[in-house]
């Protein structure tokens, strides 16, 4: 799926490269001293394997030249002590955590896994692809499971690492938050890394050491991919066969979590927590969220409380792809996404991104409590629907709080098709959440957008889609410059393509009613 959603053009690049990678470093401290450590990531498409290093800044302010640590040869070290049946993985069974071992999954994981998976595995073969995930490498080979050599990390292609703060959220004014800053306060950091091994991992930043790893439910029917190559004689315990029936995705680097992680403290009900937030990204239609609050408690036998929910197309089928990146936003200091709301809930606020099977542009708010108990979401989020149409998708939206309460009142968000949404949620029921300017959209009645990014070509007027977050400004006259750049990068042939012509345009939202939509489309264009 990965390769299918990028362009072919960059296919043989991928090929060619022997290291690169799409995502950005991070570090380990908002500020700059002597102790801070720089995190970079790589992905080799020759051995299907990933990197993530560290490189220490010295008292000098230069960071090294060469990392102190790699994290995949660390799992491999500690894998094989005990063939990877020491490390810390769970994954969910629908909406509950378990431990990743054979006897933990249930009857309906091991289906997805095997006469559900993309390649109707036996269930001997089945077995060996949890423990071969886990880290047991006794059945790779030339005539068996795909070789890792010293590297267990797989290819991290546009997942960003992202580092868990201390409690630091601009939340304390809401009640529990300051005990909650306080008892937290001398907490140990972690590293989140998702990677296209299945697995979305916690590191000790200092060390390099694993932690933790999760591995999406989601991906039950597709993690059979993994260990395949190309050969068609697989040996497991010893017995060879030959693989008739393996279905492979085209190219050599797959997606499985390969969405950029981030952390958030948010108030679930009346208790305080730090969630670690995630996605397939190119990997799949979904979304997670751990509860990372007490590093102690991230063990297996802990699986039922670090994992708290998922959200995927199977649950609305408006979800598509996640594939955005992730800021702090100036207002809370936390990752963007997070909001706490007018009807006093915390909330991810999300678009529904590209390729969703619906084909609409969508504004998901997800509460923080997630589904009921039997995974069942309905009731427990909000949708706004601004184009019903087809070949659509909401991108990534940008929050602000204009009256200095903490809380969120409107959101900003492009589309595929050039539209710059606005939307009102100062009111503190949901039901009147909205856009901004006209009634949420159904297949009689189309929504108005702030503005849309269109030029001529000729005869034609094309639209420029948007597929990033717009940047705002507070005008010092009064209202907000939203400032957005057009391009995508997702579909394939998007890269390289030499006729595609993208503006960035800024647009002063003064507050005031919107003019005639026409009007406001051809004057900006003229202007920008």
């Amino acid at each position: 799926q990965l390769e299918s959603a990028k362009a072919s053009t960059r296919r043989k690049t991928l090929e060619a490269l022997a290291t690169t990678s799409n995502a950005a470093a991070a570090l380990s401290s908002p500020i700059l001293s002597d102790g801070v450590y720089k995190y970079a990531v790589q992905f080799d498409s020759q051995s299907v394997t990933g990197k993530l290093e560290a490189y220490p800044l010295n008292a000098q302010g230069i960071f090294a030249s060469a990392p102190v640590w790699e994290a995949g040869r660390k799992l491999k070290d500690r894998a094989a002590l005990d063939h990877g049946a020491t490390r810390e993985i769970i994954t969910n069974n629908g909406a509950l955590g378990t431990a990743f071992r054979w006897s933990n999954l249930s009857t309906q994981w091991i289906t997805q896994l095997t006469t559900e998976s993309t390649n109707r595995l036996p269930l001997l073969h089945a077995q060996s692809t949890v423990n071969y995930l886990r880290g047991d490498q006794r059945d790779e080979g030339p005539m068996g499971l795909r070789s890792r050599g010293d590297n267990l990390l797989g290819p991290i292609v546009n997942s960003t690492p992202w580092v868990q703060q201390r409690p630091s959220a601009n939340w304390g004014n809401v009640t529990g938050y300051s005990e909650f800053y306080s008892r937290h306060s001398q907490r140990t950091r972690l590293l989140w890394q998702g990677a296209n091994d299945g697995m979305l991992h916690a590191f000790h930043p200092k060390t390099g050491d694993e932690v933790m790893a999760y591995v999406p439910g989601a991906l039950a029917n597709r993690l059979a991919e993994i260990p395949l190559q190309r050969s068609t004689v697989t040996r497991l315990n010893g017995q060879y066969f030959v693989q008739g029936t393996e279905v492979r995705p085209a190219g050599s680097i797959w997606a499985y979590v390969d969405g950029n992680p981030f952390t958030a403290d948010v108030k679930v009900g009346d208790n305080w927590a730090t969630y670690v937030f995630g996605s397939l990204g190119r990997g799949g239609r979904g979304v997670f969220a751990l509860d990372a609050t007490d590093i102690q408690q991230l063990h297996e036998s802990n699986a039922a409380n670090v994992f708290r929910w998922q959200f995927t197309a199977a649950d609305d089928a408006d979800l598509g792809y996640q594939v955005s990146d992730v800021k702090l936003h100036t207002a809370s200091n936390q990752a963007a996404p997070i909001v706490r709301l007018n009807n006093g809930k915390f909330a991810w606020i999300l678009g529904n991104g590209p390729l969703s099977r619906s084909g609409k542009a969508a504004l998901f708010i997800l509460y923080m409590d997630g589904p009921g108990i039997d995974g069942n979401w309905t009731g427990r989020y909000q949708k706004i629907v601004v184009d019903a149409g087809s070949g659509n998708g909401l991108s990534t939206p940008r929050w602000e709080d204009l009256d200095g309460d903490g809380t969120a009142d409107v959101v900003y968000a492009g589309d595929l098709k050039g539209n710059v949404w606005k939307f009102d949620i100062r009111n503190s029921d949901p039901a009147q959440w909205a856009p901004a300017f006209s009634g949420e959209a159904t297949a009689q009645q189309a929504a108005v957008p702030l503005f849309t990014a269109r030029l001529s070509e000729g005869s034609r007027s094309v639209a420029q889609p948007i597929t990033t977050a717009p940047e705002v400004v507070y005008m010092g006259m009064g209202g907000l410059l939203i400032n957005v750049g057009t391009g995508n990068g997702f579909l394939q042939g998007d890269f390289g393509a030499t006729t595609a012509r993208h503006s960035v345009y800024g647009v002063w939202d003064r507050g005031a009613p919107l003019p005639n939509p026409k009007l406001l489309v051809r004057t900006y264009n003229r202007l920008a």
